[in-house]
């Protein structure tokens, strides 16, 4: 399920930001953090 969430969590744009600081603290995402950080480049990863 985490493999299909991240693509929400892949962009530039502010609504994608905001995404990522909302469901920061919510255990049911932290699949999509580790994945997040296996997938983008380092410095984006370091966020």
């Amino acid at each position: 399920m985490d493999f299909f969430l991240v693509q929400n969590f892949l962009g530039q744009d502010d609504e994608v930001e905001t995404r990522l600081i909302d469901h920061m603290g919510d255990p049911r995402f932290r699949g999509v953090y580790f994945l997040l950080a296996i997938l983008l480049p380092l410095d984006a990863a370091k966020f």
